[in-house]
């Protein structure tokens, strides 16, 4: 069965017999996923997450979505934009899905802190498909999971690496372990820290463990996004040039890819 054969016979299908139809569900997936839902790639199956799609698909033209209706399928058919969904990504990516493409990442913290980094790569205009591939990709690998955190070492490495180095503006002693790295994106150095606590109106350089606010740290990933042109690097899907571009070369390469693999088939 087709949409247009919901249309033509005018009267509603069951959730039930649509899940029974491959051809019928791939079709819906296929819509939906043109209209933005981050539903992955059409399979015909009419999964937790097709349904959550549909019923908030259905739920924009002022019906429940507990059936599929002659509306639903017309508009379905028809619709160019969904009614009030600005971001599908921002409303209808599922935790679930994230926890399930990131080694090591609990469903805890997935529920916990996906909220604040599609809101912060939505509110600089970058929460699309690709950037939010190597926005998951990035935070596997710098975080090992999906939290925000203090870089991997202790005071003796960060006074090894980073105390009195200038570049990172610090000039101070302690410096190098003050402002280690936290974060989504290791936020590292004196420097950074002033500078996106002035762009955020926050007091990071004068309280660094705020870097570990998932707000925070959500709002200084995608501000480096955009001032590093990681999102650019992204929409070109030149992926070795957005994992050199936050950390400098490609360490982490192997699971960066991993995850990036998965996600673009996922999302």
């Amino acid at each position: 069965m087709k949409l247009q054969d919901v249309l033509m016979k005018n009267k509603a299908l069951a959730l039930a017999d649509v899940a029974k139809d491959a051809e019928l569900t791939k079709q819906i997936q296929i819509r939906l996923r043109e209209l933005q839902m981050p539903i992955g790639e059409p399979d015909g199956r009419f999964g937790p997450i097709t349904n959550a799609a549909f019923v908030r698909f259905a739920q924009a033209f002022k019906e429940a979505g507990t059936v599929l209706s002659p509306t639903i399928a017309k508009q379905l058919i028809q619709a160019r934009t969904i009614p009030g969904i600005k971001n599908p990504l921002l409303e209808l990516l599922l935790p679930e899905r994230v926890a399930g493409l990131i080694p090591n990442a609990s469903l805890g913290d997935v529920k916990k802190y996906l909220p604040e980094v599609l809101k912060a790569l939505d509110e600089h205009t970058i929460l699309e498909r690709l950037t939010l591939v190597a926005t998951l990709g990035t935070i596997g690998v710098e975080t090992g999971g999906f939290r925000p955190i203090n870089e991997f070492g202790g005071t003796d490495y960060f006074k090894e690496q980073y105390e009195g180095r200038s570049d990172l503006g610090n000039t101070q002693p302690g410096d190098g372990a003050r402002y280690h790295g936290r974060g989504f994106i290791q936020i590292t150095g004196r420097a950074n820290y002033r500078e996106y606590g002035k762009r955020l109106n926050v007091k990071l350089e004068e309280n660094p463990e705020l870097g570990l606010d998932a707000k925070i740290a959500a709002q200084i990933l995608a501000l480096y996004f955009v001032d590093r042109g990681v999102n650019k690097a992204a929409q070109n899907q030149d992926w070795e040039k957005v994992r050199r571009l936050v950390n400098g070369g490609l360490n982490g390469w192997d699971e960066f890819s991993a995850i990036v693999e998965k996600a673009l088939k996922a999302i």
